[in-house]
């Protein structure tokens, strides 16, 4: 939609593949492993990588930036992975997951309310950390008025929060 200027500002997980697109880094962001509290894992303190390729998953769609922060995390450490669901919510991965239908990778900034009422368990591995990054982009030839500055100024003053 940016490069169709159909939109003039965005907000992005994971990386940009287009040259005509600007991107400013806005925040850092990690996923973490999680389970129910009903599942094995949430009696560990840690696991270890093996575990993971034993692990039914439940991740979000093909094009989705926290499935291709995932699949490019497990490639790079030479991790096998079994996709038991693929989900194009948060939401609905987070309650297949408390049904411990398996687990998943969900952002820090997703799990805030389930991590006070202990629905599910977040699950500390050895050696590997799941990370991206959020971007605010536009296309590389838009003219940024003092409202879109404003407004990306908005953006900065609320992470920093």
């Amino acid at each position: 939609m940016i490069l169709n200027s159909e939109i003039d500002l965005g907000v992005v997980e994971g990386p940009i593949h287009s040259n005509y697109i600007e991107s400013r880094h806005l925040l850092d962001d990690e996923l973490y492993i999680v389970c129910s509290k009903e599942h094995h894992w949430a009696k560990k303190n840690i696991i270890q990588m093996d575990d993971l390729s034993k692990a039914d998953f439940i991740v979000r769609e093909v094009g989705s930036g926290t499935r291709e922060v995932f699949e490019n995390t497990m490639k790079s450490h030479n991790i096998e992975y079994n996709i038991k669901l693929e989900l194009n919510s948060i939401e609905a991965i987070k309650k297949a997951v408390e049904a411990n239908l398996g687990v998943s990778v969900i952002s820090r900034l997703a799990l805030s309310d389930e991590s006070k009422n202990s629905k599910l368990k977040k699950v500390e591995i050895n050696e590997i950390k799941f990370k991206r990054k959020f971007n605010i982009i536009y296309h590389k030839d838009k003219y940024l008025s003092d409202l879109h500055k404003k407004f990306i100024d908005f953006l900065y003053s609320s992470v920093a929060k």
